[in-house]
């Protein structure tokens, strides 16, 4: 399963050790993977569910995703029969794909994401905060931690 996220909570994350690592593949069934595995507070995950805006789109098929808390960079998979078949600046999309750091960039990238569009869903975007902060406050976090995150977020 995919945690929900917002781009500013993938800031506090840290990566998982070799050993550590493995043992999430195990615990979830599978051998190894080349996929890094990341923690955050007591969830340890190498994938990711995200959704914002394209606010950028690169000639190479990635495009780099705003939730309103920061951005990410996503590469797509680019034949699968849900892909839209046009991403254009400012669409509203969601995106469930391996997280990884790109040197590069110095940023976050979803990898090998399945990506869905979202225009038919003037809301999507309000939903989602509410969505994410539910399930970090019923799943992912201790309320002491919950609390810390809260007072470090952004202020709009």
């Amino acid at each position: 399963m995919a945690p929900k996220f917002l781009a500013s909570q993938l800031r506090q994350c840290s990566i998982l050790d070799d050993a550590a690592a493995a043992a999430l593949g195990a615990a979830a069934g599978g051998g190894g993977s080349s996929q890094e595995a990341w923690r955050f507070a007591g969830l340890a995950f190498r994938h990711v569910r995200m959704q914002g805006y394209v606010v950028a789109k690169r000639p190479d098929g990635r495009f780099v995703l705003d939730d309103s808390t920061g951005i990410v960079v996503v590469a797509p998979i680019l034949d699968y029969d849900n892909m839209p078949a046009v991403l254009n600046l400012g669409d509203q999309v969601s995106v469930r794909g391996a997280i990884g750091w790109n040197d590069e960039e110095g940023s976050f990238e979803v990898r090998d994401a399945f990506v869905r569009s979202k225009a038919h869903l003037p809301d999507a975007m309000a939903v989602w905060f509410l969505e994410v902060c539910h399930v970090h406050r019923h799943s992912y976090l201790p309320d002491e931690e919950l609390d810390v995150w809260l007072s470090s977020a952004p202020a709009y």
